[in-house]
């Protein structure tokens, strides 16, 4: 039985304040006399003759009431107005018309106050509220179905209207005491109110944008209910039970939300709203020619609505498109060419691809015709315009895939070699065509397995155009692509292939990671390299701390280019400094090829036995948790083989395991003259043997480990105060502050000598630490100075980086280098380098060039350019002394500190025989 309303007792309260009210036996409001307004002795007898009936009669009535505010206000305040009516509760004292008036009008005022309170959180937080749901349903509506301003009108009515935005209090006393300890209560509370309201803004949103695209189906479901709905159709035959449901799903799905959405129209945007408004077209037809006759009302109702639909996104697709001026035979053709383009563009995988190329002429026929009247279409509007250029693009392509794929299918294409994701199957035909790769390329990639569409397009038309016209194939194009390597002119393989090498390519020391090879390419002796990747890190091998402080991308580090690069400036230079440099191959593999050279490297590496000297460190340090390190690196414990090569790593050393007979040798002389003596001598042996490390077998003193040290040497015989070698060194310190080589050491470059011993000049190798983006300032590439700042030719103070092995601007130059660089322009540099080195990089080239030529003439002007046979005189000896600004003073001072630690070695041992 339902209750009283609330309304009843306020009615019945205006009928006096006085007035007592109980429940009548069939649960009805009624008054049961006035109240005692006497004294309080008679209001005291009053209570203690009312009789159990009367006290049960009350609470009914009370309690009836209780009841209606929860239902008009919620629990939250009959809560409180229920501890306003304890009396009358648990006493059963009688209830008012007075007590009615009170309680309703406190509870109006709580209510009021809830919802101000709850407005103001409402106000504050709607923005992210609106922002959430946006994203929780895929985005800004389209303008033309929901603005954002109307979205955020939806969300507010929506939760305004809601029961617990009027009956609950959001922001209660906890969250002011919050506030007052310091604590974000108002902000713990719009959290709570976001919270609770999110589902409520989404399901409102959700129903709005229902509403405003298939209004007719809404309205129906909002009056019938989903579940009434859902279930049309069941009883009718399976075949027209499947379409409708259908039709209801593509309507309330794809097309639905499709039209919701906004963004840009992109040309698949365009097509896909052309072929929904096909689908609709053919759904207003079925849906118009149903037999209903045996639907139920609701049924009839729901198609009715589905047609009405149907046509409303009809309109709002062609609003979207601007196509409201359209007639239906541009119409058809708008659709015609949309369907037949996606037709081919489906047929082009394999299995299809044969049923189409039976109907090649009636596809480029269909499509030409219906091309014809869509470009004789003037569009009345810019939507117009950009739907029909859409349209109109997508079948050109198709009409041109029509006419031009049985063509590229004889030369060995497949359907499913179109199929690559994201690329036009237009642009990897035009990557295959006249001037294109060919059958043999096409076959290839087959043999690989690769999908040739994917591969092709990782070229542009201008690189395939580039190796076709050199006799390149795709196998070596992908070579190119994968080491980082540009196809350019200047990097096209020539003259160094493997049909031209004459004798065994021989393997040259060093390349840790890549190894170089003494190759002879018909006349031409070269060295080669495999630029290689590192599957770690993605770095190509030569990329480390330089290549960093450089500013080289290590994601594109190109470092194998980078010598390229440096030869074509040296070229612009006419410093004939770098050797012939290109891309050359090796075993089929594509490398860098540069011109051996022969000569004096000041800075070179000997390997020299260091056991003695390490092998008692090694043992002081893992000595102390491990009593047997020997036999643990014979056992292969991979603990202590990783320690030993990070102590043998500081050092630049290597250990080996063998059994190496040094009985011949002073200290295996020694050890078994030992170990023939006395117990003393013996265990004298025992202590060599440790140190050794080694034992003694069958008479032999046989070493079990050997630690080889790689140490750094001086040529002892280069002159470097020569005028030639002074003059090439400054040539290619002018060279390095150009293409801002980071690592231009003493082992990077070659003295080079006639058959008279006279020295001829200076060779530049290893040329990959080079260019970047972080040098504008050729003197930026000073070295880590020890100890101290230095100011540079500029005026700059400097401390140097670490990481770099450069020197300042020079302090003279001769007339030779200064026109050198005087005829290089920004322009020329730029133009040489395009197409090797990013943008970036070259840019920055640029303005190392104008600090060079501003230093240059900084250096005429103090008659610092000298003549190219004074490189001799007092005046470039006394220049030439800083090591900062001089790879001549800086070379000659590491040189000679390796020459006297050499000696000091060699000392070292004579002492102790002396001794």
């Amino acid at each position: 039985m339902p209750g009283i309303q609330l309304g009843t007792f306020v009615h019945q309260a205006q009928t006096g304040t006085d007035t007592r009210f109980s429940l009548g036996d069939q649960g009805d409001l009624q008054a049961s006399g006035k109240r005692n307004i006497g004294n309080i002795f008679t209001r005291a007898w009053d209570c203690i003759t009312r009789s159990d009936a009367q006290v049960a009669a009350n609470k009914a009535a009370t309690s009836s009431f209780v009841s209606a505010l929860r239902e008009q206000y919620g629990d939250e305040i009959a809560n409180v107005m229920s501890r306003d009516l304890h009396a009358q509760l648990s006493k059963g004292r009688p209830l008012t018309g007075y007590r009615i008036e009170q309680v309703v009008a406190k509870a109006e005022r709580m209510s009021n106050n809830i919802q101000a309170q709850n407005r103001q959180l409402l106000d504050n937080c709607l923005p992210e509220l609106t922002d959430w749901v946006v994203r929780e349903t895929g985005g800004d509506a389209h303008p033309g179905v929901l603005s954002r301003a109307e979205t955020v009108q939806v969300l507010r009515e929506a939760i305004e209207g809601s029961d617990a935005f009027q009956q609950h209090s959001f922001l209660n006393a906890l969250h002011h005491v919050m506030d007052m300890f310091g604590e974000d209560g108002e902000g713990q509370a719009t959290q709570e109110f976001l919270g609770h309201f999110k589902d409520t803004a989404k399901q409102a949103l959700e129903h709005e944008v229902s509403a405003r695209v298939m209004p007719r189906s809404t309205e129906l479901r909002d009056a019938s209910g989903d579940s009434t709905v859902d279930h049309c159709f069941d009883n009718l035959p399976d075949a027209e039970r499947g379409k409708l449901k259908e039709i209801e799903a593509y309507f309330g799905g794809i097309i639905k939300e499709s039209l919701r959405m906004g963004g840009d129209m992109s040309p698949s945007k365009v097509g896909s709203y052309v072929g929904m408004h096909e689908y609709l077209e053919s759904s207003v037809e079925h849906l118009q020619g149903l037999d209903t006759s045996a639907m139920d009302d609701t049924e009839k109702a729901y198609v009715a609505a589905m047609r009405d639909d149907a046509v409303h996104m009809q309109a709002l697709i062609k609003d979207r498109l601007g196509l409201q001026g359209f007639t239906p035979d541009q119409m058809r053709a708008l659709t015609d060419v949309n369907r037949e383009s996606g037709m081919l563009e489906e047929a082009l995988g394999e299995n299809k691809l044969q049923r189409i190329g039976q109907e090649w002429q009636d596809l480029e026929r269909q499509l030409g015709d219906s091309l014809e009247i869509l470009r004789g279409v003037q569009p009345g509007n810019e939507e117009a315009g950009m739907a029909l250029q859409s349209i109109i693009g997508r079948g050109e392509r198709a009409h041109s895939l029509a006419s031009d794929l049985p063509g590229a299918m004889l030369k060995g294409l497949s359907g499913g070699d179109l199929v690559a994701s994201d690329h036009d199957a237009q642009d990897i035909l035009a990557r295959l065509g006249e001037d294109g790769f060919d059958g043999p390329d096409i076959a290839w990639m087959h043999a690989q397995g690769m999908n040739v569409g994917d591969t092709v397009m990782r070229f542009s038309p201008e690189q395939i155009r580039l190796l076709k016209t050199q006799g390149l194939g795709i196998e070596l194009g992908l070579q190119y692509l994968d080491k980082g390597v540009p196809i350019h002119e200047r990097t096209l393989v020539d003259d160094y292939r493997d049909e031209l090498i004459v004798g065994e390519p021989r393997p040259l020391g060093g390349g840790q990671v890549s190894k170089p090879y003494d190759v002879t390419y018909g006349r031409d002796r070269m060295v080669y390299k495999e630029p290689q990747i590192n599957p770690e890190t993605g770095e190509e091998s030569g990329y480390g701390p330089s290549s960093r402080v450089l500013g080289i991308d290590p994601k594109q580090p190109q470092m194998t280019v980078r010598n390229v690069a440096t030869r074509v400036v040296d070229e612009l230079l006419g410093f004939n400094l770098v050797p012939d440099t290109r891309i050359g191959v090796l075993d089929g593999k594509l490398g860098l090829v540069m011109g051996y050279a022969e000569g004096i490297a000041p800075r070179y590496t000997v390997d020299v036995d260091d056991t003695a000297r390490q092998w008692g460190q090694i043992n002081a340090v893992l000595g102390y948790e491990n009593p047997d390190v020997l036999q643990s690196v014979k056992d292969g414990d991979p603990e202590t083989i990783s320690l030993l090569k990070d102590l043998l790593s500081v050092n630049e050393s290597r250990y080996e395991l063998g059994n190496f007979d040094v009985s011949d040798s002073e200290q295996g002389q020694r050890i078994l003259q030992l170990a023939k003596g006395s117990p003393q001598e013996q265990e004298e042996a025992q202590a060599l043997l440790r140190g050794l490390p080694g034992r003694v077998e069958d008479g032999r003193v046989i070493q079990e480990l050997r630690i080889t040290a790689m140490l750094q040497r001086g040529d002892r015989d280069l002159n470097f105060d020569d005028p030639v070698v002074r003059r090439g060194l400054v040539k290619l310190q002018l060279l390095d502050a150009l293409t801002a080589q980071g690592d231009r050491h003493q082992a990077n470059y070659i003295v080079t000598q006639d058959a008279q011993g006279r020295y001829t000049g200076v060779v530049a190798i290893d040329n990959d630490q080079a260019f970047g983006t972080r040098i504008g300032n050729p003197n930026d590439l000073l070295r880590r100075v020890s100890g101290g700042v230095v100011t540079g030719p500029d005026g700059v103070k400097r401390t140097g980086l670490q990481g770099l092995n450069g020197v300042m601007l020079p302090g003279v130059v001769d007339r030779d280098m200064k026109a050198a660089f005087d005829a290089l322009t920004p322009e020329g540099l730029r133009a040489e380098l395009a197409g090797l080195l990013p943008d970036p990089e070259i840019e920055v080239a640029v303005q190392r060039l104008n600090v060079i030529k501003s230093h240059l003439e900084q250096l005429e002007r103090n008659g610092m350019v000298i003549d190219a046979d004074e490189w001799g005189s007092d005046l470039v000896t006394a220049t030439l002394q800083d090591t900062n600004s001089s790879y001549v003073a800086r070379d000659r001072q590491y040189i000679n500190q390796l020459r006297e630690e050499e000696d000091l070695e060699r000392e070292i041992p004579e002492r102790q025989a002396s001794l």
